[in-house]
C-alpha cells in the first residue's frame, strides 16, 4: 500500500471519469502518475515492460472508473491493486530475463508506442512518449 490518506476528491473524480470526463482523467492521472510510477518502479526493474504495464493500468483505470467508488474508496490504492495484478499476470520468465545475464544478443526494442501507450495519450491528450513511469 502506498502511504497516503484517502483523498476525499477521488469518489466523485472516479464517478466524473465514469461518465467520459476526460478532464477529470487528466486530473487523476497527473495526481497519481508520480506515486504509481514509484511502485511500478520498486517492482518491474524492465523499463520497456514498465511503459507497458503503465499506460494498460491507466487504460483499465478509464474503462473501470464506474465500477469502483464509494464512501472511503481510495483512488491510488486501487490504482496500485491494477498496477501489482498486472505485474504478475507478465510471464514470469520474462521478468526473470531483465535481471539475468544473457549470452544472446537484446531483441531490437520496437521504438512504436504499443497500443496502451497510444490510448493512454489520447486519453489525456499527450504524445505517447511522455506516457512513460516516473
Amino acid at each position: 500500500m502506498i502511504g497516503r490518506a484517502m483523498n476525499v476528491h477521488d469518489q466523485p473524480t472516479l464517478a466524473a471519469i465514469s461518465r467520459g470526463s476526460r478532464e477529470a482523467f487528466v486530473s487523476l492521472f497527473d495526481r497519481t502518475s508520480g506515486a504509481i510510477g514509484a511502485e511500478l518502479a520498486s517492482r518491474l526493474p524492465d523499463g520497456d515492460q514498465a511503459v507497458l504495464v503503465f499506460a494498460a493500468t491507466y487504460v483499465e483505470v478509464w474503462w473501470l472508473a464506474g465500477c469502483h467508488s464509494g464512501p472511503g474508496f481510495d483512488a491510488v490504492e486501487w490504482i496500485t491493486q491494477i498496477l501489482r495484478r498486472r505485474i504478475a499476470d507478465l510471464d514470469p520468465n520474462a521478468r526473470q530475463h531483465s535481471r539475468m545475464p544473457s549470452a544472446a544478443p537484446e531483441p531490437a526494442v520496437d521504438p512504436r508506442p504499443s497500443y496502451a501507450e497510444l490510448e493512454l495519450a489520447a486519453l489525456l491528450g499527450r504524445p505517447a512518449r511522455r506516457m512513460r513511469p516516473n
